[in-house]
């Protein structure tokens, strides 16, 4: 059984089927709500692979982890924050819990920050991660990059304005290519594991 949204964690699966690509046995989820609707790593998680969650929202971060009962997982109820930020982190809850944002000025509640080097302290490798955090994507990018960390796959949200979206691709492109797939969120696959085998399932130059 799948649970992307928009099937991004069977196209991954099927994907590496077809090129015979070896997936890390580990998946990180970086915004996960309840890690169970249109989670992007609990697929694996089901299926053998260790599993690392983040999540602020104390709400969400019960469902997660019932959602996560038997899964070889690490749990944070915390938010993934750019290196050296304050640990300190104030958010907006919209009453629906609906949607959540950190906001400075405008906030409801206060939580931990984590840093990516904190969550991938005790890991060698990554075989998925999923970042989804509501417009704060890019900074935790830019931290994933200069780790010793490379994801062979990154699913991050695309519903982006053009002027982050174009960032994220800047960062990516030297690494990564971006798959063609149909999604509201981009798939983009190490580009160390390319083979001309897959030239027509990406887009080499973006």
């Amino acid at each position: 059984m799948y649970y992307s949204q928009f099937q991004e964690d069977e196209f991954i699966v099927e994907y590496c089927q077809r090129y015979n690509i070896n997936l890390i046995p580990v998946c990180i989820e970086i915004g996960a709500s309840d890690g169970k609707e249109i989670s992007n790593i609990r697929h694996f998680c089901l299926n053998g692979f260790k599993g690392i969650y983040v999540e602020p929202i104390p709400m969400r971060f019960e469902q997660l982890k019932r959602n996560t009962t038997g899964q070889d997982v690490i749990l944070y109820n915390s938010a993934c924050i750019q290196e050296g930020a304050n640990k300190e982190v104030k958010f907006k809850i919209e009453p629906s819990f609906d949607f959540s944002h950190i906001s400075e000025d405008n906030y409801n509640l206060i939580v931990q920050g984590i840093y990516w080097s904190e969550i991938i302290k005790d890991i060698t490798g990554v075989g998925v991660l999923s970042i989804d955090i509501e417009g704060y994507e890019t900074p935790i990018l830019k931290d994933v990059l200069k780790s010793h960390i490379r994801p062979q796959f990154i699913i991050i949200e695309s519903n982006l304005t053009t002027e982050r979206h174009a960032q994220m691709k800047m960062l990516l492109r030297s690494n990564y290519y971006l798959m063609k797939m149909k999604s509201k969120n981009n798939v983009w696959m190490d580009s160390r594991i390319f083979t001309q085998e897959q030239d027509n399932a990406i887009y080499k130059t973006i």
